[in-house]
């Protein structure tokens, strides 16, 4: 598609069929070689994986989505410093998304003799729409391509391009390094974990984990907690770690506050840090669908997981998780750390 509209807004100055036969023969091949892998794929896997994520959306979480990418992308800030303002002010986000959408109707008519920038949007658009409905930092980098080569064409239609670019590199360059620092506190905690569980705990065994890190200012950990067992099954070192209410963390060094209850089957968890939230892996919570909200209980992890406290900006900061009975009196709980796990007191 990227293809056809690039060869359509090249083709200026000719008849519209002639543009469409161009587009449609640049595209051709493109088109075909998709075809083909589709059908492959249909053949020898079967039916496409769907999410329910993905499949269950509205129309005010499509706007918020809008003003979230339209922030990570245009703003070449540390989307950190801004998580508390837009997790409080929701409605300011989904307002923000609306107009974006004003100003996508109206650039096409601004920038309607400047071919290059009008294939900057069709190229920002086209690779936004599939994922529009959910929000993700892995949805940015194809997007962000056209937005970069899109501010890059309006800086050199200014007087001041040299001051602009130099300003625009410096927060990009303090933006790399911010990242960079994040992702080496990401894997050191992740490696040592890890290692942790590979000194701790025998192969074949079984432990409760509580307070695993899913991503740490915003750089993924351990993500989804099954994952941890695959990484572990990876390492030649297969066992069965259950991670119920896994934690984004804001600052890694201040850990959770963990109470355990094993007469009631029950392990009571509470963030010291609002600025930091549990995870919940439902369907209806990563959708937008259902709010997170004190008392509702989801099942995660073979375990239940209640949430026993939210902020004003209703994300979850305690937990309540309810172990099977069957394994409750026997069952290892460690407390996951920056240095690896750590028996959780009782």
């Amino acid at each position: 598609m990227v293809a056809a509209a690039s060869a359509f807004l090249l083709g200026i100055g000719r008849s519209w069929p002639e543009r469409v036969r161009q587009a449609l023969w640049v595209s051709a091949p493109l088109l075909l070689l998709l075809a083909a892998y589709l059908v492959g794929r249909t053949l020898f896997f079967g039916r496409f994986p769907s999410s329910p994520i993905h499949d269950s959306t509205s129309l005010p979480r499509i706007f918020l989505n809008l003003g979230r990418f339209a922030v990570a992308l245009i703003l070449p800030l540390d989307l950190e410093l801004l998580k508390p303002l837009l997790r409080e002010k929701p409605a300011l986000v989904a307002a923000g998304g609306v107009c974006v959408c004003a100003g996508l109707v109206f650039l096409p008519r601004f920038s309607r003799r400047n071919v290059p920038l009008q294939l900057c949007l069709v190229w920002v658009g086209l690779t936004l729409a599939p994922v529009i409905r959910t929000y993700g930092p892995q949805y940015l980098y194809l997007p962000g391509v056209g937005v970069a080569a899109g501010i890059g064409i309006l800086l050199g239609r200014t007087n001041h391009r040299k001051l602009l670019t130099a300003v625009l590199t410096c927060f990009c360059l303090l933006g790399m390094g911010s990242f960079q620092s994040q992702m080496r506190t990401a894997a050191t905690y992740a490696g040592n974990t890890i290692a942790s569980i590979r000194s701790r705990l025998p192969v074949g065994s079984r432990a409760l984990v509580v307070g695993l890190p899913s991503e740490i200012k915003g750089v993924p950990v351990f993500g989804w907690p099954g994952n941890i067992r695959h990484a572990l099954t990876l390492y030649g070192h297969p066992v069965n770690v259950q991670a119920p209410g896994t934690v984004r963390y804001h600052d890694p060094a201040i850990l959770p506050d963990v109470h355990i209850d094993r007469e009631r089957c029950r392990v009571d968890v509470s963030l010291a840090d609002d600025r930091s939230l549990f995870r919940i892996y439902d369907t209806g919570v990563l959708s937008g669908r259902v709010l997170p909200e004190s008392g509702i209980p989801f099942k995660e992890e073979n375990a239940t997981v209640t949430v026993t406290r939210v902020t004003p900006s209703g994300t979850p900061t305690g937990v309540s998780i309810s172990i099977p009975s069957a394994v409750c009196q026997t069952i290892p709980i460690y407390l996951a750390t920056p240095n690896g796990l750590t028996p959780a007191l009782e």
